[in-house]
């Protein structure tokens, strides 16, 4: 048999408690082939300043609010949203309030 499901009963519970006051946490919660999933979680006011990444991302929101800016656009990310970014498009995410959401990166190359 090969690679056996993968299953997170509760994506907002793998960030380990509360989102420290000023801080922002990951945690990678799968790693296989090429493909990475990880859980941010942001205080209020904390950002990702811009930045790129050679893979395609996408960011699925689970709690909270965030400003998206990515190749121009602004994104107005709520529990819910779902962005997907091409490689290599500069993007930020800036936490309105307290926000949780998971990145998954496909790297197609």
């Amino acid at each position: 048999m090969g690679e056996s499901p993968f299953f997170v009963a509760d994506v907002e519970a793998a960030v380990g408690g509360t989102i420290p006051p000023d801080g922002i946490v990951s945690r990678t919660l799968y790693r296989a082939g090429r493909t990475r999933a990880v859980l941010f979680g942001m205080a209020k006011g904390q950002e990702l300043t811009e930045h790129t990444t050679p893979y395609r991302a996408q960011l699925l929101f689970v709690r909270g609010r965030a400003r998206v800016e990515a190749a121009g656009e602004v994104f107005d990310c709520r529990k819910g949203a779902w962005l997907v970014l091409p490689p290599n498009v500069p993007h930020s995410v800036e936490a309105v309030e307290e926000t949780l959401f998971l990145l998954i990166m496909v790297d197609e190359g």
